[in-house]
């Protein structure tokens, strides 16, 4: 069994549009806790929740044609963090 909870926030970013956060729960040791209420405005990098226990993991998904790609453009150096 795996708990989920899924929160879809209405970008401020009109070619975003709605992006669903899907938080998956693994097996019986964990759960999803959401800390957002509905209506709530949050910022880039707020806390929408937490897992309790870990062994969890997540998904983002977005409306057709908002995302062209997820590859790293270069120019590349070795010097630079991931």
């Amino acid at each position: 069994m795996a708990t989920r909870a899924i929160v879809v926030i209405d970008s401020d970013e009109p070619a975003l549009g709605q992006v669903a956060c899907v938080f998956v729960g693994m097996a019986e040791v964990s759960s999803c806790v959401i800390d957002i209420a509905l209506g709530q405005h949050v910022q880039k990098g707020e806390e929408l929740g937490y897992f309790q226990y870990g062994g969890s993991t997540y998904c983002l998904v977005f409306q057709p044609g908002a995302i062209r790609g997820f590859a790293v453009s270069p120019p590349f150096a070795d010097d630079s963090p991931p």
